[in-house]
């Protein structure tokens, strides 16, 4: 079987703190250009979003210890937009009071306020949701309620094996979910990374370097490392696309051999799609679909928000509240809010990933694909940290860029906090 090349994401999350007031250039290997708080994937985009967005939560480390954990009084100690007070009272459930200090705004001068954390919980919830956070599948009070418009929802729960039975013998829907969550975009991603190749220095007296020599084109490239069908000609196919979904076919539902030749296990996933696909199937005769709110999530006032989490657990905690809050009047122009819950169209908060809006240090002034983002410092920075006025990451092309110029970030599949380290 082919396999990739590329090497894992490390699980960790690091980003320094800035001491000058000039310039500064750093170097990242390559950039997708996708800058959304919601959708980010590359470590090197990765990058870009955690100097131009907030997170609700905080972790904090220092140099010599590598552990990391929640500050919930992230504001009060001038480490991040809001205290978060946790009540563990009511029996398995978390109630969590968070409140966002009165001076924290976005970048282009709007206050930043409870429908905004709101509205970016809202995003992570919904059932197609795709990227890299939990939220979705989190404890948080009222999700599924939400999710499929009735409390009936609530009362089901399947089977790791009723789960298994459904991916071995997979109904329409489950397929449908299986390729439009899992087989696609994977392969999806892993074209661009096939695109990246070439050019790239790090591979040269590698086998890369020979297989990039024998397939000069990446659409034929890409069918080398995972079309299952040998005689597949990926130059007959006229773009880049038909072929993705060409080998997509190939795959159908089998989600275990992509991750096989992908390197990484993906059965969590297929399991949720499995999941899914039982649920709305299970709740086909039921009426009265009208909930439109996450019950675990109220607002009090401007600044203040109430999330209910059924579980005490730590990780269920990051989950919910380890997110980026993004501003609902930027992300948010093609959903709307009826007063208490919100509806959602992903489309168009994914128009906007090219170009990033958010609370953090700086300001993403340009990209300019191929060759590097450029940004501005945030004149609207809550924080009182001395930044340098402007930051330029240039694109090498070469994998073997080194990292340890303190801008570069990395995250794992269950969530994505920015992690401080302690004030100078």
């Amino acid at each position: 079987m082919k396999k990739r090349f590329s090497a894992a994401l490390i699980i960790t999350v690091l980003l320094v703190s800035l001491c000058s007031c000039s310039s500064y250039k750093a170097e990242f290997s390559y950039f997708d250009g996708n800058f959304s708080p919601f959708f980010v994937r590359g470590p090197q985009d990765m990058s870009v979003v955690a100097l131009t967005q907030e997170s609700l939560l905080v972790t904090s480390s220092s140099s010599e210890d590598d552990s990391a954990e929640p500050v919930f009084d992230a504001y009060t100690q001038g480490l991040g937009i809001a205290d978060i007070d946790i009540d563990y009272s009511v029996s398995d459930k978390s109630v969590c009071t968070v409140k966002l200090g009165d001076d924290v705004y976005f970048s282009d001068g709007t206050k930043v306020t409870s429908k905004d954390v709101a509205f970016s919980m809202y995003v992570y919830a919904q059932a197609d949701y795709d990227g890299w956070s939990k939220l979705r599948e989190s404890e948080l009070d009222g999700l599924a309620a939400y999710r499929y418009g009735t409390q009936e929802a609530e009362k089901l729960d399947f089977a790791t094996a009723q789960l298994e039975a459904e991916l071995a013998n997979p109904s329409e829907r489950t397929s449908e979910l299986i390729n439009s969550r899992i087989i696609y975009p994977v392969l999806r991603e892993e074209y661009k990374w096939v695109t990246h190749l070439y050019g790239d220095k790090a591979y040269i007296g590698t086998d890369v370097e020979k297989h990039i020599e024998k397939y000069s084109d990446p659409r034929a490239l890409f069918a080398y490392y995972y079309a299952l069908d040998d005689e597949y000609d990926a130059l007959s196919a006229p773009d880049s696309e038909t072929v993705i979904k060409d080998i997509a076919k190939q795959y159908g539902t089998d989600y275990k051999t992509l991750g096989i030749v992908y390197g990484s296990d993906l059965t969590q996933m297929a399991h949720d799609c499995a999941r899914q696909a039982l649920t709305e199937k299970a709740l086909e005769g039921v009426g009265n679909k009208n909930v439109t709110s996450i019950r675990g999530i109220e607002i009090i006032d401007e600044q203040t928000l109430k999330v209910t989490i059924n579980s005490v657990e730590p990780e269920q905690i990051e989950d919910v509240l380890g997110i980026y809050v993004a501003p609902f009047h930027y992300y948010g122009s093609g959903c709307t809010f009826d007063g208490q819950g919100f509806v959602i169209d992903l489309e168009s908060v994914d128009e906007k990933s090219s170009q990033p809006l958010g609370a953090g240090r700086y300001v993403v002034k340009s990209y300019t694909e191929g060759k590097g983002v450029s940004f501005v410092r945030n004149d609207n920075y809550f924080r009182d940290i001395p930044l340098e006025k402007s930051l330029y990451f240039a694109q090498t092309g070469n994998s073997n860029t080194p990292t340890d110029n303190g801008y570069f970030v990395f995250a794992d599949n269950r969530m994505y906090v920015e992690r401080q380290d302690e004030p100078q």
